[in-house]
């Protein structure tokens, strides 16, 4: 089929319309890429001071414990030798194991924080490494329509397949 010269320059126009298009897409996928990119470099630095906090505060329980241990140890022989400490003794080991509780719980909380962080971490490089897929996917039809157009433009090649379809459907 041979085209008039009015439906080669609406071929023409709608490919630069789409082309000029996916340029506007893969330029909002780059500057969401940053974004994820950001996003977890943020949440690789959280998880990192996340990571350095538990060890100490595992050493630290592990030293209330241990301080814990000794102290009822030692509770435990005043009141054999003193009842009327009983009561003042009682009192710091309690103080003690609530503070070792307290230590826990905040162990805890870090533990959690530390895991939803790790996956969260891994839900935005799933998201990167899918937003770099439809970028470099974009990018390569872009290529593409641009190559099919300028040989269209000179008229070393007829109007190429994927322009046919560009004009049939909406779908690039």
């Amino acid at each position: 089929l041979i085209l008039s010269l009015e439906e080669k320059n609406l071929c023409l126009r709608t490919l630069e319309e789409k082309n000029l298009g996916l340029n506007t897409e893969v330029s909002l996928l780059r500057s969401a890429l940053q974004q994820t990119q950001q996003l977890s470099s943020n949440c690789t630095g959280q998880l990192q001071f996340f990571n350095t906090q538990i060890p100490t505060l595992q050493d630290a329980v592990v030293q209330m414990e241990t301080t814990q241990a000794a102290r009822e140890k030692q509770l435990l022989q005043e009141l054999e030798e003193s009842r009327a400490g009983e009561r003042c003794l009682k009192d710091s080991l309690h103080a003690l194991q609530a503070e070792v509780s307290q230590l826990r719980l905040c162990l805890q909380r870090s533990d959690d924080k530390a895991l939803a962080l790790a996956i969260q971490c891994h839900t935005s490089e799933l998201e990167l490494r899918k937003t770099q897929t439809q970028g470099d996917k974009l990018r390569a039809l872009s290529k593409e329509l641009q190559i099919e157009l300028k040989d269209h433009e000179q008229g070393t090649s007829p109007l190429p397949p994927i322009a046919s379809s560009c004009l049939a459907s909406n779908d690039v």
